[in-house]
């Protein structure tokens, strides 16, 4: 036969054969079930050689594949872990306890996580949990006795650590953390010495078990023996932070500074992309305030590391702290491109800004930063202490509540979040954060600042200065606890005490909260000049301080002198022109002074640099309003409440005018008891709830809300004006004279008091 007549038949089989394959293996990369799981091996390699970012990656192609996928999300959980991404670990490590609730390793690690989150209740019962499912567990047991220690209870803590060991006896780190829970508060050192040394003999590389073992030795004065055992976490772990730390400490303990510094030196060169070793050097020259130092430190460092970007940042803050902004400036505006959304680079910018005065294009950098990086406490705390600046206490509030919520044991955030409770007469949430911290630090002033603040707005002022009072024991020279304590002997009737308690803060720190109270105190006392001159002698020393400035504002209009008021507000905005407490009483004082060019021009140039401020719409009504042109006062209202609905001072103002004016009194109606219901104690809120009732003819409900009113302010003018209107329409011309006599003699001179006494003429 020939050989062309076999060929063609065994071409065919061949191609079958191919065609075959080619549709199998398509067939498979289209099984979900394969796909994932290819995914989940190829990140488990990933993991195992250290390239955790890949191994994400892979995972989450895997959940792609299968979101119910377990296996997937409990190494995504590792894998966060490994990354330090802890806020991220959590809900992955959660998911994967639900999908799976046998998987005993993922129970260990978020047993763990909420163990280092606080939360020993939550984690007692994932040990529970492993216990039924293996008993014995050694992890599980070991998680015990660390609930157990949380709690204060070191004997069942031990007791615990020694069944993990009997049930594995030769893990190293059940050793370690044995010897840990011996040797904490110092009440086993001998039995912690042990057991810290069978770990490193049962595993060398066990780092934590060097670290462990080092401290304790400091601890016991052995300071050769603590170095060498950090030089041999070194040793092993080359790459592990935390042992060249100690290492610089030890030196630092010794007084040894020269190594400390060779230390550092090194470390931040072996870490130079590593954001946190990078600054390692920064840290060590700044606690003792060697700037000069630490810029010819990081020069070099820049230099030799030019890709580097956590090095050029540590340079760019370290040259803005010696003053040197242009070139921190130039260096920074380098990164912009490749690093313009990283923390670092928001961080030390949003600074720069600041220091340039421009402070709204640094509160958008920082909102911009935090929605990009949500989990970064730094970040969330820097926009909060912007925000808050600028007189935006709902977004301040939001992103202090939220770093602690990140960070639980972060003292800042908390006292962040417990500034805005005060602030908010929020007691409740006061208490809240300052029990949270005394868990955590029992021996810090401020969360007993803050309980006694909270004590003292309930009333409880025997409580209140009882643990102001321990405050100043744990520090006898904060300011904060002794303008607490003397706020609170003049409310106990010991003036003389109080007051001299807050001249004590005010001498130990001239811009410590005492002025403010110092200050309120003139006032109430009807000493206005003695105000003012408190005010002015912290502006002479604070000359550029726009807070400062701002308060001496506030000072003067509640002084009644809203023209030098207005002057003090231009000097802040020369300052610094966005500063949004300044321009408020700017606008304020010129409002008071009829003086309304100035803020107009402020407003209506800010609002086309901002078209979405509602504020700034806001402010144009009141000015429209206040220089008698209703029609574009209602129009600036309308636009403010469609940019931000629910302003209740807008929606009163809207209401009154839309009435006043013959508008829509059925909107006039919806909007006036909107603001009432949100202000229900307010007399302002009342008399124009009472006005649109006025003119839809409903007397005896408007009536009512007016005689209410007028017990809340018996001085306001508009209030007995109305009441005098409303009387006249129920036929009482005695109570309406009464009334409309009442609104002339208060408001004298004004509109009000000419359209009242136009009244009276006409009631004869």
């Amino acid at each position: 036969m020939p050989l062309d007549r076999l060929s063609r038949p065994v071409q065919l089989a061949a191609s079958a054969v191919a065609l075959s394959a080619v549709l199998f293996t398509s067939g498979c990369n289209r099984d979900p079930n394969v796909r994932k799981q290819k995914y989940l091996e190829s990140g488990q390699r990933y993991y195992n050689e250290g390239k955790f970012k890949e191994a994400s990656l892979q995972y989450y192609n895997a959940l792609k594949a299968d979101k119910n996928f377990a296996p997937a999300h409990y190494e995504l959980g590792r894998t966060f872990l490994k990354m330090g991404m802890i806020s991220q670990a959590y809900p992955e490590l959660a998911t994967a306890v639900h999908l799976a609730p046998n998987n005993v390793p993922a129970r260990v690690e978020l047993g763990n996580l909420l163990l280092a989150g606080r939360l020993p209740d939550r984690a007692a019962e994932q040990a529970d949990a492993v216990l039924k499912l293996k008993a014995n567990d050694p992890d599980a047991l070991a998680m015990q006795a660390n609930v157990a220690a949380e709690k204060g209870n070191r004997d069942e803590a031990v007791a615990d650590m020694q069944k993990a060991l009997a049930a594995a006896p030769n893990r190293s780190d059940l050793h370690a953390t044995m010897g840990a829970l011996l040797g904490s508060g110092g009440k086993d050192l001998p039995g912690a010495h042990a057991e810290l040394e069978k770990a490193v003999q049962l595993d060398n590389k066990n780092v934590q078990a060097h670290l462990l073992l080092a401290g304790l030795l400091t601890v016991q004065k052995d300071y050769a023996g603590s170095e060498a055992q950090l030089k041999t976490a070194i040793g092993v772990a080359p790459k592990n932070l935390q042992a060249r730390v100690a290492l610089a400490t030890l030196y630092i303990s010794e007084k040894n500074l020269s190594a400390a510094e060779g230390v550092v030196r090194q470390t931040s060169d072996d870490f130079a992309d590593d954001p946190e070793g990078a600054t390692v050097l920064e840290r060590f020259y700044l606690h003792d305030g060697q700037v000069d130092k630490a810029e010819t430190a990081y020069a070099d460092l820049a230099g030799k590391h030019p890709k580097s970007f956590p090095i050029q940042m540590a340079y760019a803050r370290v040259l803005a702290l010696r003053g040197n902004f242009a070139k921190s400036n130039e260096i920074v505006n380098k990164q912009t491109e490749a690093h313009g959304t990283e923390p670092q680079y928001v961080q030390v910018k949003a600074g720069l800004l600041l220091h340039d005065g421009k402070q709204d294009e640094a509160n958008t950098l920082l909102q911009k930063g935090v929605q990009n990086n949500p989990d970064n406490v730094e970040l969330k705390l820097l926009y909060a202490v912007v925000a808050r600046d600028r007189g935006d206490l709902d977004t301040a509030n939001t992103n202090f509540r939220a770093a602690l919520q990140r960070s639980p044991s972060n003292m800042a955030a908390a006292a962040g979040v417990a500034e805005m409770a005060a602030r908010r007469g929020d007691q409740a949430g006061l208490r809240q954060v300052s029990e949270q911290m005394l868990k955590a630090y029992p021996n810090a002033a401020a969360p007993h600042i803050w309980l006694g603040t909270a004590e003292a707005s309930e009333n409880h002022l025997d409580q209140a200065a009882a643990d102001l009072q321990e405050a100043l024991k744990l520090e006898p020279r904060n300011t904060q606890a002794m303008t607490a304590l003397g706020q609170i002997r003049v409310k106990q009737g010991k003036a003389a005490e109080g007051k001299a308690l807050l001249e004590q803060a005010l001498a130990a720190d001239p811009n410590s909260a005492a002025l403010s109270v110092l200050v309120g105190m003139d006032l109430q006392g009807n000493q206005p000049a003695a105000a003012v001159a408190r005010m002015q002698a912290m502006v002479q020393r604070n000359p550029n301080s726009v807070p400062a400035l701002v308060q001496l504002a506030q000072v003067q209009m509640a002084a009644r002198d809203p023209k030098s008021a207005l002057g003090t507000a231009q000097r802040a905005m020369q300052v610094q022109p966005d500063n949004m407490a300044a321009m408020r009483i700017y606008t304020e004082a010129g409002l008071a002074t009829n003086d309304l060019n100035g803020p107009n021009e402020l407003w209506t140039k800010w609002a086309g640099s901002h078209p979405n401020d509602a504020q700034a719409q806001s402010y144009l009504g009141m000015l429209a309003e206040s220089s008698g042109d209703q029609g574009k006062a209602i129009t600036y209202y309308q636009k403010s409440l469609q940019l931000q609905p629910e302003q209740p001072v807008v929606e009163n103002n809207l209401a009154y005018l839309m009435a006043d004016s013959g508008g829509n009194t059925d909107v006039a109606l919806t909007l006036a008891q909107a603001a009432q219901r949100a202000m229900p104690n307010s007399p302002d809120t009342s008399d124009t709830l009472a006005w649109v009732y006025y003119k839809k003819g409903v007397y005896s409900s408007a009536l009512d809300l007016l005689q209410g009113a007028v017990k809340t302010s018996p001085n306001n003018a508009s209030i007995h004006y109305h009441m005098g209107l409303v009387y006249e329409k129920l036929n009482n011309k005695a109570a309406a004279q009464t009334s409309l006599k009442r609104a002339v003699d208060t408001a004298n001179g004004s509109d009000t008091g000419k359209k009242a006494q136009a009244e009276l003429d006409k009631l004869g």
